[in-house]
C-alpha cells in the first residue's frame, strides 16, 4: 500500500483508527480472557465444593452406618440388629447414589483413583460386615468379635480416612483453583500489560512516522520558499507524493518555473530597453550634434541678417532720398507741362491769328 499517495487526514485517520482497533482488541482478548478464567475458576471450585459437601456428608453417613453395624454386630440382643437393619440399608442407598453423583462430576484422575479406593475399601467393610454379621447369626460370637476387631474395624477406619482423604484433596482443590486462577489472571493483566506496551510502542512509532512525514514536506517547501524569496528560482522541485504537501511543492514548482519565465521576459525586455536606450543615446547624441550645427548656422544667419538689416536701413535711407528727388522731379515735370501747355496754347493763338 502507497501511504505517501494517501491524504493527511486519512493517514491520521488510519493511524487513530488502527489504535482503537488493537486498543479495543487488547481490551476485549485481555476482558474475555479474564472472564473465561474467572469462569472456569468459579466451575472448579463450585465441583470441588460439591465434592467436599458429598464426601463430607458421604462420611457422615458412613461413620453412622458403621456405629450402627459395630452395635449389631456386639449386641447379642436381636432386636438391636431389627432396629438398625432398614436404617443401615436406606443409609447404604443414600451412599451409593452420592458415590455415583462424585463419579458424574468432572474428576481429576486424582479424584478417580481416590474414589476407587474408598469403592474398595467400601466393598471390603461391607464384605466383612456381613461375614461378621452371618458368624453372630450363627452363634459364632469369638468369631464375630474376631472379625469385627481384626478385619472389620481397621478396614472401616481406613474406609472413613480414605472418605476424609478426598474431603481434604477438594478442600485443597478449592485452594489450588483459586491460586491457579489467580494467577492465570496474573498472567492474563500482563498479557494486557504488554500488549498495551506494544500499543504504546506502535503509537510512538507511528507518531514518529507521520510527524516525519509532515515535517520533511514542510521542511522542504520552507527551504523551496526561502529560496524563491532570495531570488534563486535555480531549483528543481519534484515529488512523488498526493497528498497535500505534494500539491503544495507541485505549486510551488509551477510558482518557481513561471517567477522563472516572467524573470527571463523581463530579462529580454530589459535587453530591448537597453538596446533602444542606446539607439535613443545615439540619436540624442546626432541630435545634439545637429542641434549644434544648427545653432552655428543660426548665428551665421543672425550675422547675414544684421548685415541685411544694415543694408535694407541704407536702402531704405537710399529710397527716401530718390523719392524726395522724384518728387521735385515730378514738380518740375508739371512746371514744365504748364509751360509747354503754355506754349501751345500761345502757338495755337499765333496759328489763329495768322
Amino acid at each position: 500500500m502507497n501511504l505517501s499517495g494517501l491524504k493527511i487526514a486519512t493517514k491520521l485517520w488510519l493511524f487513530i483508527g488502527l489504535v482503537l482497533v488493537l486498543l479495543v482488541g487488547i481490551a476485549g482478548v485481555g476482558l474475555a480472557r479474564s472472564a473465561g478464567i474467572l469462569a472456569e475458576g468459579r466451575a472448579q471450585t463450585l465441583v470441588a465444593q460439591k465434592m467436599v459437601q458429598v464426601a463430607t456428608h458421604w462420611n457422615g453417613l458412613t461413620e453412622t452406618n458403621a456405629a450402627r453395624n459395630h452395635a449389631i454386630i456386639i449386641s447379642t440382643e436381636p432386636a438391636v440388629g431389627d432396629a438398625f437393619k432398614d436404617l443401615i440399608k436406606a443409609t447404604s442407598a443414600e451412599i451409593s447414589v452420592m458415590q455415583k453423583e462424585l463419579d458424574s462430576l468432572p474428576l481429576t484422575d486424582a479424584d478417580k483413583a481416590q474414589l476407587q479406593k474408598i469403592a474398595d475399601l467400601r466393598k471390603s467393610v461391607m464384605s466383612l460386615r456381613e461375614k461378621a454379621r452371618a458368624s453372630r447369626a450363627a452363634g459364632n460370637n469369638d468369631e464375630a468379635m474376631q472379625i469385627l476387631n481384626s478385619e472389620y474395624l481397621p478396614t472401616n477406619a481406613s474406609y472413613i480416612a480414605a472418605q476424609k482423604e478426598l474431603v481434604k484433596m477438594q478442600e485443597q482443590r478449592v485452594v489450588d483453583v483459586q491460586a491457579a486462577t489467580e494467577s492465570r489472571r496474573e498472567a492474563n493483566s500482563m498479557g494486557i500489560i504488554a500488549g498495551l506496551v506494544v500499543v504504546v510502542f506502535l503509537i510512538a512509532t507511528g507518531t514518529m512516522w507521520l510527524v516525519r512525514s509532515i515535517q520533511e514536506p514542510l521542511n522542504q517547501a520552507n527551504d523551496i520558499a526561502a529560496r524563491i524569496a532570495q531570488g534563486d528560482l535555480s531549483s528543481r522541485i519534484t515529488t512523488h507524493r498526493e497528498d497535500e504537501f505534494g500539491t503544495l511543492l507541485r505549486s510551488l514548482a509551477t510558482m518557481n518555473d513561471s517567477l522563472g519565465r516572467m524573470v527571463s521576459q523581463v530579462r529580454l525586455s530589459t535587453d530591448n530597453i537597453a538596446t533602444a536606450s542606446a539607439e535613443i543615446a545615439s540619436g540624442n547624441n546626432d541630435l545634439a550634434q545637429r542641434t549644434e550645427q544648427t545653432s552655428s548656422n543660426l548665428q551665421s544667419t543672425a550675422s547675414s541678417m544684421d548685415a541685411l538689416t544694415a543694408t535694407v536701413q541704407h536702402s531704405s535711407d537710399n529710397s527716401r532720398q530718390a523719392s524726395a528727388l522724384a518728387a521735385s522731379a515730378s514738380t518740375v515735370a508739371q512746371r514744365g507741362g504748364e509751360v509747354v501747355t503754355q506754349v501751345v496754347s500761345t502757338m495755337q493763338e499765333i496759328d489763329t491769328s495768322s
